[in-house]
């Protein structure tokens, strides 16, 4: 059995991506989970993930900082933030199509 433990955070972005028709806006959900063992301080990962979604992209245009700008790339540019700390990440938005991505080590 594996056990991990986690956090969220949230941003606000836009994007046009592939396939959508003119840039539009989402709420990013991203969810990480690292190893319950060795236990780590729950608020500091929180902290740092919010610091990184913040300073990374919040009120940004995907399209200009990342090569992915859709769930996947989101979660890819994260865990890359991150480090080999994670063993898990989520990211998700709601709206009119609401879709995630799931990253596991």
């Amino acid at each position: 059995m594996t056990e991990l433990d986690y956090t969220e955070g949230s941003f606000d972005a836009a994007h046009k991506g592939e396939y959508a028709e003119q840039v539009h806006g989402h709420t990013w959900f991203v969810r990480i989970f690292w190893p319950a063992s060795p236990p780590k301080d729950a608020r500091f990962m929180n902290a740092r993930l919010k610091q990184y979604l913040e300073a990374a992209f919040d009120h940004r245009m995907l399209d200009d900082v990342i090569d992915d700008p859709t769930n996947i790339g989101v979660a890819r540019a994260v865990w890359q933030l991150m480090g080999d700390d994670l063993q898990r990440i989520q990211v998700w938005r709601g709206g009119n199509c609401p879709c995630g991505a799931l990253i596991e080590r």
